[in-house]
């Protein structure tokens, strides 16, 4: 059956881009939904802030008219910038179990990012590491939880049929309340508050923009050195 993939131009393309995770999870128990209020504000390319450094098209896959699957093809200014590596991304792809749709997905995203001149696609980065990225393999009788990435097993054969491979294996971790902390560690953090003359106080509510500066300081300084890292932006 003919897939016919086309960039999102319409409102209408728009709604059926942001629906189609409802139809492909319709019968998952463990996918939570994100609020599609959200999602729209994330696509806004007016408003948003990502788009201040980067460029995104959006490719819907129709059959016979119903769509059947989806992705964004990102290419992130300040990735390329940071990094000094000509690479794009993909992200947002949701699909049904059919390898063909989702070659024509990835294909119409890596013709686009070869036309803005990059050399590397990546993915899932939905749209960078900032926000959601990775592909879950393991796990999926469990509920995804904030910003973590969910979706149905057969995504890796689709991913690794189109012949992606492994960039970075990303491990998420679970703890629970009553994991106490090590003596050990404890310790260490004690002695280092006092070798370093560090102090710990409640954000100041009064002062928000003077905080929020330090929190993105102390993000972008405790996070450059990590695979894939992009600097928060004001």
């Amino acid at each position: 059956m003919q897939v016919d993939v086309a960039p999102v131009q319409s409102p209408s393309d728009l709604k059926a881009f942001i629906d189609l995770p409802w139809e492909i999870y319709r019968n998952n128990i463990q996918w939570v939904p994100q609020l599609r209020a959200d999602l729209k504000k994330r696509f806004n390319k007016s408003t948003y802030p990502f788009f201040d450094h980067a460029e995104v098209e959006f490719f819907l896959a129709r059959q016979n008219g119903r769509a059947v699957g989806r992705i964004a093809a990102i290419k992130d200014d300040s990735h390329i910038d940071f990094h000094e590596e000509p690479a794009g991304f993909f992200g947002f792809f949701e699909c049904v179990d059919d390898q063909d749709v989702a070659a024509a997905l990835f294909s119409q995203a890596a013709d686009w990012l070869k036309n803005q001149q990059l050399e590397v696609m990546r993915g899932p980065m939905s749209y960078s590491t900032n926000d959601e990225c990775g592909l879950l393999i393991e796990g999926f009788d469990s509920s995804p939880v904030i910003m973590m990435p969910y979706n149905p097993p057969y995504y890796l054969n689709l991913i690794e049929g189109f012949g992606f491979n492994t960039a970075k294996d990303l491990l998420a971790y679970e703890i629970t309340d009553d994991v106490p902390v090590p003596d050990r560690l404890a310790k260490i953090v004690e002695r280092t508050k006092k070798r370093k003359k560090i102090t710990i106080r409640p954000l100041e509510k009064k002062h928000i923009h003077r905080e929020v500066e330090h929190i993105k300081d102390i993000y972008n300084s405790a996070w450059e050195k990590n695979w894939g890292f992009v600097p928060m932006t004001d």
